[in-house]
């Protein structure tokens, strides 16, 4: 399947999938009449498009009042980035800082955000910090495709683990000269650790 739309900002984007539950459902919804793809039939008969608030509402309903879809977006992004400072490891590069840089990149090119906007909103904070301090995922997805392809990986796990040894590194990272920068990666911290919670394999 390919997807080409626009996404926030105006941005035009371009996402191709191989995934054959997702092409059957696909193909279901072509038939439902309107120019729309993501739309149903609800019980009255009528059309019904599928807007961020419906998909919202049915995560609150699945796994409570503090999960939105910004959540599995953070978890993604997280487990992107965190796979490919995994990779860089291993490559045995050596500057940290451009490394990170390019691991952000390309979460940031995934997720169809600026590079800015993804280490501020979608990568939890002490995976960057884990990394800085020689900490890496220990199971990782080596490609795109691997993780795009997978039902469950060892990597989820991994990330889980990781996560959790780096929230104490989190709470003694040196001050923000800002406030309210570091009152926003505290929130974003919280939510992470929810979302960690809520995908924990027990």
């Amino acid at each position: 399947m390919r997807f080409h739309y626009r996404g926030k900002a105006g941005k035009e984007q371009v996402n191709e999938l191989r995934d054959r539950r997702v092409a059957r459902i696909v193909r279901e919804l072509k038939k439902v009449p309107g120019k729309d793809l993501f739309q149903h039939v609800a019980e009255d008969g009528s059309v019904v498009n599928v807007r961020r608030r419906h998909i919202n509402d049915y995560i609150k309903g699945v796994m409570g009042e503090r999960f939105s879809a910004k959540d599995f977006r953070t978890w993604a992004g997280t487990l992107i980035a965190a796979c490919a400072l995994a990779r860089e490891e291993v490559e045995g590069r050596s500057d940290r800082r451009k490394m990170i840089v390019a691991a952000v990149k390309e979460t940031a090119a995934q997720l169809g955000n600026t590079p800015a906007v993804c280490k501020s909103s979608y990568i939890w904070p002490s995976v960057l910090h884990s990394f800085e301090k020689g900490t890496v995922l220990k199971t990782y997805f080596k490609t795109m495709n691997e993780l795009i392809e997978a039902r469950s990986h060892g990597a989820e796990r991994a990330l889980l683990d990781l996560l959790k040894t780096g929230r104490s590194a989190v709470a003694e990272s040196p001050k923000r000269t800002r406030e309210t920068k570091m009152s926003r990666r505290m929130r974003q911290s919280q939510r992470a650790r929810r979302l960690a919670k809520a995908f924990s394999l027990h």
